[in-house]
């Protein structure tokens, strides 16, 4: 019997319909990848190249056919007859349907994680990779340790934009960030964390300002207050706890922490770390927020004369100049220094900073953004 020669036709154009269907699927899911990893492009889907468009898709590809690969090899040992000999070897199931791994094989992961976790905390530097809060039980994860994680691990952080709200009159922003930590070799999701920042936070809401400085609608018998010391005056000066009017410059900033937090987040669960280190933000001393400020702890060290005793002159003009050019250089405002030099100083201005602290400011400065700084303060 004779091929019918439309059903060949019929055939070839029911392939040819079929590979259209998945190319249109995975260039969806590609333009949907590009959308929701954060990256510096600012361009849209169809401003990428060609072959900018068919990485994504390509990623998006991998994604799905992980997922499938994980889906069959939990049907696998659930259903098929060598699966289900595994897990007999593996684990042992109880009546009520609580599965349990055997005592050998559990003593081995137990001990397996016990040794990781003293690697990691024997080899993290303290204030650097973790930073220790006075009156807390547990060091807290900074981002360069949680980065580090990721790298001993042998994993490659993505990030999805979960929620985001951008109101610019009222104003309010808001940004709840996951992240997704896969194994670079297999491309199979390891772990995830979600960290979120918004405006309302205190440290962003508010900002401390001088009498001189507040806006004249605003009662001051109303706001919160706090002292600070002139040294050069010996003078004590109120401060008052005003509303931030300059979010608008902080949206990144908001942004980059809601993605520092999910990463922390991704790596305490990826190594099973909770025990040596937490990522609880209510435990960090805050040198910008609405609470009075305390000292910050810097990881800079404090550089003294050969003298025992403190150089305690006021620092010159021109070492006071050359410390605001390099603060602007690195991007730090004319506020966010003055923001250190209350938490850090206990001073009102710049002007007042001794000279033996003069060497420590200017490394301050020189070596960290305000981002940094004041992360470093957070987590």
């Amino acid at each position: 019997m004779g091929k019918n020669p439309m059903t060949d036709e019929c055939y070839a154009q029911s392939q040819t319909d079929h590979e259209n269907d998945l190319k249109e699927e995975f260039m969806t899911a590609g333009e949907k990848l590009y959308n929701d990893i954060l990256t510096e492009d600012d361009r849209t889907w169809e401003e990428l190249s060609d072959e900018e468009r068919k990485g994504y898709c390509q990623q998006a590809y991998s994604r799905r056919k992980s997922k499938e690969e994980q889906k069959k090899k939990f049907n696998w040992r659930l259903n098929s007859k060598e699966g289900k000999k595994m897990d007999k070897q593996e684990i042992v199931t109880v009546d009520n349907d609580i599965t349990l791994i055997d005592k050998i094989t559990a003593i081995d992961k137990f001990t397996a994680i016990k040794e990781f976790q003293t690697v990691v905390h024997d080899q993290m530097k303290k204030d650097k990779d973790y930073g220790v809060i006075p009156g807390t039980n547990k060091p807290t994860l900074l981002k360069p340790g949680a980065e580090k994680l990721a790298k001993l691990m042998n994993l490659a952080d993505t990030y999805e934009i979960m929620e985001k709200t951008e109101n610019w009159d009222k104003p309010f922003f808001n940004y709840t960030i996951r992240c997704l930590l896969t194994n670079i070799n297999s491309g199979l999701l390891v772990s995830s964390g979600l960290g979120s920042c918004n405006s309302f936070e205190s440290k962003y809401r508010w900002r401390w300002a001088f009498d001189n400085e507040i806006p004249s609608e605003l009662d001051k018998s109303s706001l919160k207050t706090k002292t600070v010391h002139s040294t050069a005056k010996n003078k004590d000066y109120t401060m008052y706890r005003i509303g931030n009017d300059d979010i608008f410059s902080q949206v990144n900033t908001l942004l980059k922490m809601a993605k520092k937090r999910a990463l922390v987040d991704a790596a305490l669960s990826a190594g099973r770390l909770s025990d040596i280190f937490t990522q609880d933000m209510d435990d960090l001393p805050q040198g910008t927020n609405g609470h009075d400020p305390k000292p910050v702890q810097s990881k800079h060290k404090p550089q003294t004369s050969s003298s025992d005793t403190p150089d305690t002159r006021d620092i010159s003009p021109a070492q006071n100049g050359r410390l605001h050019k390099i603060a602007e250089g690195n991007g730090w405002t004319k506020d966010q220094v003055r923001q250190v030099m209350i938490s850090k100083y206990k001073l009102a201005h710049s002007t007042e900073l001794k000279r033996h602290q003069y060497a420590e400011a200017v490394d301050i400065f020189e070596k960290s953004t305000p981002d940094q700084y004041f992360d470093e303060g957070e987590e």
